[in-house]
């Protein structure tokens, strides 16, 4: 039994230093950065999701990949990126988008 706990402690430690979810966007244009340690306000996002139907995912080194308010999703670069228009969503659904991001453990 001390094995599977101090193997949990070990797992669950390397987990909580990936950056997937540094950065969020919400709302119309709004977003936080948790990059540095504390969170910054981000202004110059193209995100419109009026309840909180939003998703984003960084790297695991905190560095923005792209985000989606359910309608569109936009890459880094805040642009809309290839077949993302008319994705199904709705901005003012409470859960319009939700990505999956697959971790692999070495």
């Amino acid at each position: 039994m001390k094995k599977i706990v101090v193997l949990f402690l070990i797992l669950s430690s390397s987990l909580f230093a990936q950056k997937e979810t540094n950065i969020w966007y919400f709302g119309i244009g709004a977003g936080i950065d948790f990059n540095s340690g504390t969170a910054t306000a981000i202004t110059s996002t193209k995100i419109t999701a009026d309840v909180g139907g939003s998703a984003t995912i960084c790297s695991s080194t905190g560095e923005l990949l792209f985000y989606t308010n359910g309608q569109f999703i936009f890459n880094k670069n805040h642009e809309v990126m290839h077949n993302g228009e008319n994705i199904g969503g709705n901005v003012g659904s409470t859960q319009s988008a939700v990505i999956v991001w697959k971790v692999q453990l070495n």
